[in-house]
C-alpha cells in the first residue's frame, strides 16, 4: 500500500495518523502549526469524565513523533494535489521556521531573553508570547520557532542559543508527496464574537469568550488557572455563560449547532464551582443538548452543585448605571419573568465553524462544501467519511461539528476508509469504488458548476470547474460532460449559473437574459432530450420569481432536485433490472451508460451493479466505441474499479461472440427515446440487429426524463460531429487530406428490436405505446 497524506493534526488527524501507522502504512502528517494537537491542547479539562486534556493527548502527541511510519510536516500547508485514487501527488508548501530543528534543543533559553511580547493565538489573547516561542511546554515537536515578523533582530537570541541553531535567514520549502489516499482534517476555528456586537465582546473587557476562559481555567495557562475579571483582576461575584453566540443564528447564517457548547460551558461552571464556591454561575440557554454517553448525567451533576440554568438569551449586554460594571435584562421563558442582572465576567459561548482554510483546499481538491462552508461528505447519515472524490476521505469537524469522542472515532473511520480501499484487489491498482461518486454537481466555493473531465480519463482523474455559461457550453460539446442524464442535470445547473452570471436593470432585463443563456445550453446538444428537459425543468420554476434573489434561490433548489432524483432513478432502474440478468452471465454494453453518465450509479451500469450487489456473478463485455472510446475508456474504468470482471472489445467484434454464443444480452443507455425508436450512441443499431437475429435480449435502461413522446424517429435531428475525431488519434493523421468523413454521434434503433425497456417505474415489454407506456410498468420481481 502507498503512503497517505493525513491533513490536519487535531485529535482527528492524529488518530488517523496512528491507526494507518500501527497497520504498516507510512504517513505524512501535515499541520500548518508549529505543533501538532489542535484546539486539544488548549483545553484544561474534559467532559464528561473531567480528565485532564493534556493527559488523554500528549501521550498520543508523543506516540505520532516517535512512530517510525509517520512523518511530521508543521508550518506546512497543501499547495496542491494531482492525480487520482492510489496515485496522487501531494505538493507541500513548509513555511520558515528560522531553526535548524537538527541541532535545536528547545531548551528555551532564546525566549527568556526575547524581549518583544506579541499576541499569543495559543491563549486567546489572554496571555502574550515572545517572538521567538514555543506555543506550549508539551509541543511536538519540541523545538521553538522565530515569528519574523515580529522579530526586531537584536541579537540576543543568537547570542543566547549555545547550538547556534537560529537562522538568520530561512526560505519556503517544497515537498512532492506520492500517496495513495488522503484525509482532510482541517478541524475548526471559533466564531467572531465581534460580529454578535450588542453583547459586548471588546467593549467591555469582562467579556470573554468560552476559548478565552479555557485559557483562564487552564493551570498551564497565562493565569496559571486563575479566575478573574480582566478589567482590575479581581475574583468576579458572579459569572454568566451565554449560549448560541455564533451557533443557531439565522440573522448570521449559521443555523447550525455547534454541538460542543451546551456542554463545555456546563464543565467550566463547575470547574468554577469546585474552585470557587462563592461564585455565582448561571447558564443563559435555548435549549441544552446533553445528547452523548454520560452527559445527561454530568448535567444533573451541575444542577446539584449549584450551578443555576436559565432558559432565556439576553439581547445585549450594557454599561450598569455607575459605568464601571455590566448589567443586562433576560426574559426567563419558562416563568415570563424578566430578571436583571450585574455579572462580574460574561463568558460567551462561541459556535465552530470550518477553517479560513478549509475551503480553500476542497477547492484544490475538487470537492464540494456545503452552505455551512463545511466539507460534503457522501451521505449525512450512511457515509460520513467519504467524499466525491475516490481516495480522498474527510474526518473530524472538518465535515460537521464534533467533540473529542465523535471526532477521534471520525479519525479512525476515516483511516479504515482509506486502508481498506488502497488494499482493494479487486478493482485497479489503488482504485477505489466510484459507483456512488458525484459525476456534477454545484459547488458554492466556486458558485459554479464542477464536474468529472471525462475526455482525460482513464489516465487522469480530474475535477474540473466552470463558472460561465460559455465554458459549460463547451465542456458539453467537448464531451468533458456526456450522457443522457447528467446532462440533464447539467442542463438544470446550467440555468442556475446562468441566473447567477446574468445582470439586468430590471428583473425582467435579467429575467431575459437568462433565457436566452438557457436557450443557448438548450441547443448545444440536439439529439439528447434530458439536457433540454432539464433546462426547461428550472426555467419554468424560475420564470414563477419576481424578484432577482429568490429567481436564483429557485433556480438553484430545482437544479439540485433534479440531481437527486437523477441518483434516486438510477438506483431504482437498477433494482427493477437486475431481476433481467441471470446469474453467471455475460453482458455486452455500448458506450458508457454508468455512473459517468448520470449524476451517479448509472442506469445500464446501474443495473449491472444492482444485480453484483444482489450476488450475481456478472461479467461484461464492454464495446469500445468509436471513434471516442467511451466504452474502452470510461466503461472499463468505472467498472475495473468497482471490482465487476470486464474485457474490452472493438465494436466489430460483438456480431461474433453473439453468433458464438458468448453473449446472454445487451444493455445500453439511451439519449432520447421517441414513440418508435430509441436514439443512443452509433453502433447501438447494429447490435440491436444482432441480437435479434441469435435471439438474444436486448434491453434499453433510462430515466423517464428520457422520453419524448411528441416525436417520431425522423424528427430527431442526429449530430454529426467534426472530421477531426475520425481523422486524427494523438498527433497522428489517419485520413487523407481531401477525403470526406461521416461521422454521426447517435443512431435510431426501431422499437421492434427492443425486448424490453426499464424505468425507475419498472420494466416494461412490447408492444410500446410511449403515451401509456409508464401507466403500466411491470412488477420488478417478474422475471
Amino acid at each position: 500500500m502507498g503512503d497517505v497524506v493525513v491533513i490536519g493534526a487535531g485529535v482527528s488527524g492524529i488518530q488517523a495518523a496512528l491507526d494507518l501507522a500501527n497497520h504498516g502504512v507510512v504517513v505524512h502528517l501535515i499541520e500548518r502549526e508549529p505543533t501538532i494537537g489542535g484546539h486539544m491542547a488548549q483545553l484544561d479539562k474534559t467532559f464528561p469524565t473531567n480528565d485532564c486534556s493534556m493527559c488523554i493527548l500528549s501521550p498520543k502527541m508523543v506516540d505520532v513523533q516517535r512512530h517510525e511510519n509517520i512523518r511530521i510536516h508543521t508550518l506546512s500547508e497543501v499547495e496542491r494535489v494531482e492525480g487520482d485514487a492510489g496515485h496522487f501527488r501531494v505538493t507541500v508548501r513548509e513555511h520558515p521556521r528560522y531553526i535548524d530543528m537538527v541541532a535545536c534543543t528547545g531548551c528555551g533559553d532564546c525566549i527568556q531573553i526575547c524581549p518583544v511580547e506579541v499576541y499569543n493565538r495559543f491563549d486567546a489573547g489572554v496571555g502574550v508570547r515572545k517572538a521567538i516561542y514555543k506555543p506550549h511546554q508539551q509541543a511536538v515537536p519540541d523545538r521553538v520557532v522565530k515569528d519574523a515578523e515580529h522579530c526586531i533582530e537584536c541579537g540576543l537570541c543568537y547570542d543566547a542559543c549555545g547550538p547556534q541553531a537560529i537562522l538568520h535567514e530561512d526560505t519556503e520549502k517544497e515537498t512532492v508527496i506520492e500517496a495513495s489516499a488522503i484525509i482532510i482534517a482541517t478541524g475548526y476555528e471559533v466564531f467572531d464574537a465581534r460580529k454578535k456586537s450588542p453583547l459586548g465582546y471588546l467593549k467591555f473587557p469582562d467579556v470573554v469568550t468560552s476559548l478565552e476562559l479555557e485559557r483562564m481555567i487552564n493551570a498551564s495557562g497565562p493565569t496559571g488557572g486563575k479566575i478573574g475579571r480582566l478589567s482590575d483582576g479581581k475574583e468576579p461575584e458572579s459569572v454568566v455563560f451565554i449560549q448560541c453566540v455564533g451557533s443557531r443564528d439565522t440573522s448570521l447564517c449559521r443555523p447550525w449547532c455547534s454541538c460542543v457548547c451546551c456542554m463545555q460551558a456546563i464543565k467550566n461552571a463547575m470547574l468554577i464551582k469546585e474552585k470557587y464556591p462563592a461564585i455565582a454561575v448561571t447558564i443563559f440557554y435555548m435549549d441544552v443538548r446533553a445528547y452523548g454517553k454520560g452527559y445527561e448525567e454530568y448535567y444533573e451533576r451541575a444542577k446539584n452543585v449549584g450551578v443555576r440554568f436559565m432558559r432565556g438569551i439576553p439581547s445585549d449586554v450594557q454599561a450598569d448605571k455607575n459605568g464601571t460594571g455590566m448589567q443586562f435584562r433576560v426574559e426567563n421563558t419558562e416563568t415570563g419573568e424578566v430578571e436583571t442582572l450585574r455579572p462580574g465576567l460574561v463568558v460567551l459561548s462561541v459556535g465552530i465553524q470550518p477553517t479560513d482554510a478549509t475551503a480553500a483546499l476542497a477547492g484544490k481538491l475538487g470537492l464540494p462544501i456545503e452552505e455551512t462552508g463545511f466539507i460534503r461528505s457522501v451521505h449525512d447519515a450512511l457515509d460520513t467519511t467519504g467524499t466525491i472524490r475516490p481516495g480522498i476521505f474527510v474526518a473530524g469537524a472538518a465535515v460537521s461539528p464534533r467533540d473529542i469522542p465523535d471526532s477521534v472515532a471520525s479519525g479512525g473511520a476515516a483511516a479504515m476508509r482509506a486502508f481498506a480501499g488502497s488494499k482493494n484487489k479487486k478493482g485497479a491498482k489503488g482504485a477505489i469504488p466510484v459507483k456512488d461518486t458525484l459525476t456534477l454537481w454545484w459547488d458554492e466555493s466556486l458558485c459554479g458548476i464542477r464536474y468529472i473531465d471525462q475526455t482525460l480519463l482513464p489516465t487522469e482523474y480530474a475535477i474540473a470547474g466552470c463558472t460561465s455559461v460559455d465554458r459549460l457550453i463547451a465542456a458539453i460539446q467537448r464531451l468533458e460532460i456526456r450522457g443522457a442524464p447528467v446532462l440533464g442535470v447539467a442542463g438544470g445547473f446550467g440555468v442556475a449559473l446562468a441566473a447567477f452570471t446574468c445582470t439586468g436593470r430590471s428583473f425582467g432585463e435579467f429575467s431575459r437574459a437568462v433565457q436566452h443563456e438557457a436557450g443557448r445550453i438548450r441547443e448545444s446538444r440536439p439529439t439528447a432530450v434530458n439536457l433540454s428537459w432539464g433546462v426547461d425543468r428550472v426555467l419554468a420554476r424560475f420564470l414563477v420569481e419576481t424578484d432577482v434573489t429568490s429567481a436564483k434561490t429557485t433556480a438553484l433548489d430545482e437544479a439540485r432536485a433534479i440531481a437527486d432524483e437523477d441518483t434516486r432513478c438510477c438506483h431504482a432502474i437498477g433494482e427493477n433490472g437486475a431481476t433481467l440478468l441471470p446469474d453467471r452471465c455475460t453482458v455486452l454494453t455500448h458506450c458508457n451508460a454508468g455512473a459517468l453518465a448520470c449524476s451517479s450509479w448509472g442506469t445500464a451500469l446501474g443495473v449491472i451493479r444492482s444485480a453484483v450487489e444482489e450476488g450475481k456473478k456478472v461479467s461484461v463485455i464492454a464495446c469500445e466505441t468509436r471513434p471516442l472510446l467511451q466504452g474502452a475508456r470510461l466503461t472499463a474504468w468505472e467498472l475495473a474499479r468497482d471490482g465487476i470482471d470486464v474485457t474490452v472489445i472493438t465494436d466489430s467484434t460483438a456480431a461474433h461472440l453473439m453468433r458464438t454464443g458468448k453473449i446472454d444480452a445487451v444493455i445500453v443507455g439511451a439519449d432520447r427515446i421517441t414513440r418508435d425508436a430509441v436514439f443512443n450512441k452509433i453502433g447501438t443499431y447494429m447490435h440491436a440487429v444482432c441480437a435479434r437475429h441469435h435471439s438474444i435480449p436486448f434491453y434499453v435502461a433510462a430515466p423517464l426524463s428520457t422520453f419524448d413522446a411528441t416525436r417520431t424517429e425522423h424528427e430527431v435531428t442526429i449530430e454529426e460531429r467534426g472530421r477531426d475525431e475520425l481523422a486524427i488519434v494523438g498527433n497522428r493523421i489517419l485520413i487523407p487530406d481531401g477525403v470526406p468523413v461521416v461521422n454521426y454521434a447517435f443512431d435510431a434503433t426501431p422499437m421492434k428490436l427492443v425486448s424490453a425497456i426499464i424505468t425507475e417505474q419498472g420494466v416494461v415489454r412490447p408492444p410500446f405505446d410511449i403515451n401509456t407506456l409508464l401507466s403500466r410498468p411491470e412488477p420488478k420481481n417478474k422475471p
